[in-house]
């Protein structure tokens, strides 16, 4: 399946909220300016009850209810023992709009419908040590800031509750974004507050103290930096539920989400891409925050969803599934014989992109489908008719008869036998959709393995490097917020935290989307190295850097009769897992090896390599696609 977006719209985002159900969920206790506000813990799953009835319907069993009244049967229900329930929020379903007496999501402040544009606040005096140089043609050093006083934007996003403006400082282009929220406690005088704003980490890091130190120094003297508070819609639940499927946050550190400025940029600016209001749902709210299912990607037989919280149309969480299916473990299923499962499913099948995206088939309801278990949880676990066009479509496109599976028995199966061994399955979950799980013995899954990136300063500087993927591992360890502080040398020679090293490593996936492939070279496997040294030189990668390619990934290359080699470039690796360095480089040069297997030649459109010149601080990352 193919992981790709739909083109951006620019019509306003305006989702049809839905009728309540109940969850629960601790409620979160409010900071106050004066006092340290809690930090967040971990929540409780919030676990909804049915939804309610049509409003129709409503009004006629109130209507029951109140004969039964008069007619004597309240002192069963009035005197009958209560309950003991946890405090409860609301949740929404998807089925009907919102009744006027429905409320809506409290917040600390008020919120803009619109944010309110205005003139350049110049809270920064030296953007360059704020925000990063760049090198220029013809410059021997780094010494241009990276950006001018008017590439910042000054928004009105809302009011407190004694009436002072809510304002935001924003940058969200290119590789870098940031967003800075202040008080304005009185006429040009601003307090930034540092937890909301990203400067003060919560927990603290080794890095706090001079992040804080950083912003105090290049702000003017109209700026303050409050530390502590932090207004109780921006702390979202660790997780959520809906019935038996839970999510959970993508980072739940402090602050744990985006600044938005609009439901269409609920993904956040590593995208840079917006949805449109057909590709929204509204699935539920609690206290604080309203929920949507995204609509990522569109295709006649399924759609890629995500799931992000909401203070407002102003920030955003992501969220991601988080069951059995979504670990690398067996997933928690006892079939209808009584036996319990052993493979590992995913919900992607490709690449190492959109670690929060799940696989949603479309046109299914459950009397199209054949149920085959059950999963702890109590879901039930459903089969395709062997008919079924997206079951057709990963069986002969995806699972090709296996020519790439290392285990015999999976090979060259026919739809029965696929059937049988569960290549393919459906959950209904919680929202009500059909996702999509694949067995991971028989698809190419997997993640980003070892990116591997190289800084060539053209003088011994200190470089920060972040990337925008959730990092499973890494060398040196990546910390939140990315490697700070690097010193570089112009030979690649790196040390960070009184250790030398040659190169920056990190594994996991991006949060991008897997580009489609549809070009390639396919060759001998005896080939293959050569092959590879051959088009890694001609996208501009040094005898060093193919050395060590090759000492990773020629004992992980397949040894069948022959191998597709697909090269990710640069711009769509910073699509799918973005970097961000400072200061920024001149010249950045990546790619990413997607390779597979196969028995017989094929046909596939050949690529074509450039080579960019290298000039001033050059950084070039070479990695590939971790089979699982």
């Amino acid at each position: 399946m193919d992981e790709s977006n739909n083109s951006p719209e620019p019509a306003p985002v305006t989702p049809t909220e839905p009728e309540s159900i109940q969850q629960t969920v601790p409620e979160p206790q409010p900071p106050t300016e004066s006092t340290e506000p809690t930090d967040p813990v971990d929540e409780a799953p919030i676990t909804p009850v049915e939804p309610k009835k049509s409003r129709k319907k409503l009004w006629i069993i109130i209507a029951v209810i109140a004969v039964l009244l008069i007619g004597g049967a309240a002192a069963y229900f009035l005197t009958r023992p209560a309950k003991s329930q946890p405090k409860a929020v609301v949740i929404k379903s998807t089925t009907t709009k919102l009744a006027p007496t429905d409320t809506p999501p409290t917040t600390t402040w008020s919120y803009l419908a619109t944010a309110k544009p205005l003139a350049d606040l110049k809270w920064f005096t030296n953007l360059g040590e704020q925000f990063g140089y760049e090198c220029v043609d013809g410059q021997s050093e780094c010494t241009t800031p990276m950006l001018e006083s008017g590439d910042i934007t000054y928004t009105q996003i809302g009011t407190t509750k004694d009436d002072k403006p809510v304002i935001v400082a924003w940058y969200g282009a290119g590789e870098m974004s940031f967003a800075y929220f202040a008080i304005e406690t009185s006429p040009n005088t601003y307090s930034v507050l540092g937890r909301l704003s990203g400067i003060v980490e919560s927990p603290k890091s080794q890095y706090t103290d001079e992040i804080i130190a950083k912003f105090k120094k290049n702000t003017a003297t109209n700026v303050s930096l409050d530390e502590t508070t932090l207004p109780e819609e921006f702390l979202f639940p660790s997780k959520i539920s809906f019935k038996n499927t839970t999510f959970a946050g993508t980072y739940n550190n402090e602050p744990s989400g985006n600044f938005i400025q609009s439901l269409k940029d609920i993904r956040g600016y590593f995208f840079n891409k917006q949805v449109s209001e057909k590709d929204l749902t509204v699935v539920g709210t609690d206290k604080n925050h309203t929920y949507y299912a995204v609509t990522v990607s569109d295709e006649p037989l399924y759609k890629i969803q995500e799931v992000y919280g909401t203070t407002s149309s102003y920030y955003s969480k992501a969220y991601k599934v988080d069951n059995s299916f979504s670990s690398d473990k067996a997933a928690d299923i006892t079939w209808n014989d009584g036996t319990k499962n052993t493979a590992v499913y995913t919900t992607r099948n490709a690449g190492c992109g959109s670690a929060n995206g799940y696989i949603v088939a479309k046109g299914l309801s459950d009397s199209n489908l054949t149920a085959i278990g059950k999963t702890g949880a109590g879901e039930t676990v459903y089969q395709l008719d062997n008919n079924n066009a997206l079951l057709q479509k990963e069986f002969v496109e995806d699972y090709a008869k296996g020519e790439s599976l290392e285990k015999q028995s999976l090979k060259n199966l026919d739809i029965n036998g696929f059937q049988k061994v569960h290549g393919l399955v459906i959950v209904k979950n919680g929202l009500g959709e059909y996702a999509v799980y694949l067995n991971t013995e028989m698809f190419m899954g997997g993640g980003c393995a070892k990116p591997v990136v190289y800084l060539y300063p053209t003088k011994a500087q200190m470089v920060d490097v972040a990337v925008g993927a959730d990092v499973k591992q890494s060398d040196p360890y990546y910390p939140s917020g990315g490697w700070r502080n690097v010193m570089a040398l112009p030979d690649s020679r790196l040390f960070y935290q009184g250790k030398g090293y040659s190169s920056l490593f990190w594994e996991g996936y991006g949060f991008g989307e897997y580009p489609i492939i549809t070009e390639g070279s396919i060759v001998a496997s005896t080939k293959a190295v050569a092959t590879i040294t051959s088009q890694m030189s001609a996208q501009g990668f040094n005898a060093t850097e193919i050395k060590d390619f090759l000492a990773y990934w020629e004992p992980k290359l397949p040894t069948t009769p022959y191998v597709r080699l697909t090269w990710l470039n640069t711009a769509q690796m910073n699509q799918l897992a973005p970097l961000r360095i400072q200061p920024q480089p001149q010249t950045v040069i990546r790619t990413f090896l997607e390779f597979e297997g196969l028995n017989k030649q094929r046909a596939i459109t050949a690529q074509h390599f450039t080579a960019p010149a290298r000039n001033g601080f050059t950084v070039t990352e070479w990695g590939g696609l971790l089979r699982d």
